[in-house]
């Protein structure tokens, strides 16, 4: 689990950021993230898509969103696509960082729990 910035397209770099719980998921080919966290934020959806999962497709909203992640130096990806995912009951994640963002750079998982990335 890491703490991952969420903010309005263009308003990352100038601080505007809420931090959200997310889940490190290799499996999700998008990042996507609770309508809890795109109202907190003020996002409004841009359109919807299909979200495939083990279930079936089901159209979900789609959202246009800067992330920070937490690294030193932090990474800004601006103008993010994400989709919206239905949080499960009593689940601390509000986000799943998938592989359209860690196949950006390196990401590298410890067995001590420990990660790295690098862009």
């Amino acid at each position: 689990m890491a703490n991952v910035g969420i903010a309005l397209p263009g308003t990352a770099i100038q601080g505007q950021v809420r931090w959200f719980a997310a889940l490190i998921d290799t499996g999700a080919s998008c990042t996507c993230i609770a309508a809890t966290a795109a109202t907190a934020i003020g996002v409004l959806p841009v359109g919807k898509q299909p979200m495939v999962s083990a279930t079936g497709a089901e159209p979900v909203n789609q959202y246009i969103v800067d992330l920070l992640l937490p690294f030193n130096p932090p990474i800004v990806l601006s103008s993010l696509q994400t989709l919206e995912f239905v949080q499960a009951i009593q689940s601390p994640y509000q986000m799943l960082l998938g592989r359209d963002v860690l196949c950006r750079g390196i990401f590298t998982m410890n067995f001590n729990g420990t990660y790295t990335f690098c862009i």
